[in-house]
């Protein structure tokens, strides 16, 4: 075979196989479309913990695959998630998406077996002492004289209040109905973070719920519409929670 011949077939098989990779890398759903894919970004914000910033991304997504984990990353109701999850895998199977799905199944399911730890007490119960039988009266004592009242004793100041310990209070009204939240993460140090940099423009609190912290506004409103009112003017994407 001429040798031009053999380099051009050669560089066709190396095209073939370069696009069959870039295939690869993208959904089931999206190579079928030609839909663009988000599968990447999402297993990024999972592995960082910032799950939050899928709300970026939550109205763009179209594959279907990536839709239900997006849902159910958002989605504060655990057995509500889980059954989205489980709907990712069996209606809309992706290479790419489904470990994610697979993990949070497997996390809930630990969360429900897992033993609740006995609270140690910071001081040992002290044992009931039996009380002592009745012993018999006595003879009336002869009158003795009166005796001097002792002094009052000066009063004991009160005990000054203590700090509430950080981001740990709210201040909803009793009218009160919806709230924002900023994100829901497995790592303490990672919900305090953000609750520091939200807490130049308002007022936050983390909240621990369902084995996740979650960074809440301190303070509600009358109605959803005005939480996402005045979610929209601050920084930080939120989503808008019901009171409970």
């Amino acid at each position: 075979m001429p040798r031009g011949k053999a380099g051009s077939m050669l560089r066709s098989f190396a095209l073939c196989m370069a696009a069959s990779a870039a295939l690869t890398m993208l959904s089931p759903a999206a190579r079928a479309a030609g839909e663009t894919s988000y599968a990447t970004l999402i297993r990024q914000y999972v592995e960082q913990d910032k799950t939050y910033l899928l709300q970026k991304i939550r109205q763009k997504a179209v594959v279907p695959s990536e839709k239900a984990v997006i849902e159910a990353l958002l989605c504060e109701d655990g057995p509500k998630a889980v059954a989205l999850f489980r709907k990712q895998l069996v209606m809309y199977p992706d290479p790419a998406i489904d470990p994610i799905s697979h993990r949070r199944i497997a996390d809930y399911n630990r969360t429900l077996t897992a033993e609740v730890p006995v609270p140690r007490l910071s001081k040992p119960v002290a044992t009931p002492v039996p009380a002592a039988p009745p012993q018999p009266k006595a003879a009336p004592a002869a009158p003795v004289a009166a005796a001097v009242p002792p002094a009052p004793a000066a009063p004991t100041p009160a005990p000054e209040p203590q700090k509430p310990a950080r981001y740990s209070t709210t201040a909803y009204a009793p009218g009160d109905t919806h709230t924002l939240q900023f994100g829901s993460f497995s790592s303490r140090a990672n919900a305090e973070a953000l609750a520091d940099r939200l807490s130049a423009e308002s007022q936050v609190t983390v909240v621990f719920e369902r084995q996740m912290y979650k960074v809440r506004l301190a303070s509600g409103f009358r109605s959803a519409d005005a939480a996402k009112s005045a979610g929209r003017r601050l920084s930080i994407p939120s989503i808008t929670l019901p009171i409970r």
